[in-house]
């Protein structure tokens, strides 16, 4: 994750939203382990769903049956309407 995204969230515990095709390990295990508790993380699930990750499910829950991942389709699921 990048340097000052990881330092916001962390010192201003500023909320953030990461969507992404899947999250590297390295993001996983910084989102998990408590230092950023205001964020949802948004990846491709493998099965053409996508997985959320927030503080309370550090671990993913199933979110929806299409890819929610990609940008069109997390605007069209959070605004109504794909850009």
């Amino acid at each position: 994750m990048q340097e000052k995204l990881v330092e916001r969230c962390d010192r201003d515990a500023t909320p953030i939203v990461v969507i992404t095709k899947s999250l590297s390990d390295t993001a996983k295990a910084f989102l998990g382990g408590g230092r950023c508790r205001k964020y949802l993380a948004i990846e491709d699930d493998g099965a053409g769903g996508a997985r959320a990750f927030t503080h309370d499910a550090p671990g993913g829950v199933a979110l929806a049956t299409k890819p929610v991942w990609t940008l069109p389709d997390f605007l069209d699921l959070t605004l109504g309407a794909a850009a």
